[in-house]
């Protein structure tokens, strides 16, 4: 049997104990039961359990991360037109089409690129697979030029923010790809350090859980802050780039120049918070109408 599993980083062990579903891939009936029998003792929620060839099983798998990275950057598209239009704002859009039951609000937040080891993997994946049988995978190509626009349109906002700063130094708020792990690969917030010395710029990272994994892949390039406030009080641009729950508590007292830039990625912030010394840039949202 081949069972592929749709947990994901960071909640792994509730994801595995409580799946939306459980997919089963096997060679025979016999061994199929045998594993069904298996996973209804381990499963401590009741979920559909579905029974299908070893092909439909990888096939489901590729397909279902393929659809999650296809909603991933619709709402990352969705969020650069919002940019352009002035009053916009992504998360009203967003929340106003997800309570459609024939789209669903997870995953359809914008923001950065989708990252990991999953994501990237099933979308290439996919596309050789298509590849490998004479199809060319246009969707899911249009998926993977998105995903890679959006960290150079992130860089191109942060250096264009650095070039107005007192000093060409920026402060990155999360290197792991998402929240509650350690995991840096594919981050986007690596992407962006990358380019940020690539332009000569002095870079200081801080995460609650990913720094020891940063400090392995960068050494002594770049400098990691002791704390969120260590981190906020070292440059004059801040980039909140991975949402951890600990960020939102960022008000002036944690900031210390003036001006001080702070972009931010996902929306955590709230910017009457910040004080008058503070300009605040939210992605996804238009030029405030006044």
């Amino acid at each position: 049997c081949y069972c592929p599993e749709t947990v994901a980083l960071g909640n792994t062990i509730e994801g595995f104990l409580h799946p939306d579903m459980v997919i089963i891939g096997e060679s025979s009936p016999e061994v199929g039961e045998q594993t069904e029998t298996i996973y209804k003792q381990l499963c401590e929620n009741n979920p559909p359990i579905i029974r299908m060839s070893l092909i439909n099983a990888e096939l489901t798998k590729l397909a279902l991360n393929c659809y999650v990275t296809t909603k991933i950057s619709f709402a990352n598209s969705l969020a650069n037109l919002c940019e352009r239009l002035p009053g916009a704002d992504v998360d009203v859009v967003t929340q106003a089409i997800g309570m459609d039951r024939r789209i669903g609000l997870h995953y359809l937040k914008g923001g950065l690129s989708y990252g990991g080891t999953c994501f990237p993997r099933d979308t290439q994946a996919y596309i050789a697979l298509a590849k490998s049988v004479g199809l060319k995978a246009d969707l899911i190509e249009a998926v993977e030029r998105v995903n890679s626009w959006q960290d150079a349109h992130l860089l191109e906002i942060v250096l264009r923010e650095v070039e107005r700063a007192p000093r060409r130094a920026v402060s990155v708020l999360g290197t792991a790809f998402k929240p509650n792990t350690p995991v840096i690969v594919n981050s986007p917030s690596i992407k962006l350090v990358r380019g940020l010395l690539d332009a000569g710029v002095d870079v200081t990272v801080y995460d609650p859980l990913a720094l020891p994994n940063t400090e392995h892949l960068f050494g002594h390039q770049i400098s990691y802050a002791e704390s969120l406030l260590a981190c906020v009080q070292s440059a004059p641009v801040c980039v909140v780039a991975t949402p951890w729950p600990e960020f939102r508590q960022i008000d002036e007292t944690y900031i210390h120049w003036n001006p001080t830039i702070v972009i931010d990625c996902w929306r955590i912030l709230d910017p009457e918070k910040l004080g008058a010394g503070v300009r605040y840039i939210p992605l996804g949202c238009g030029p405030r109408i006044t």
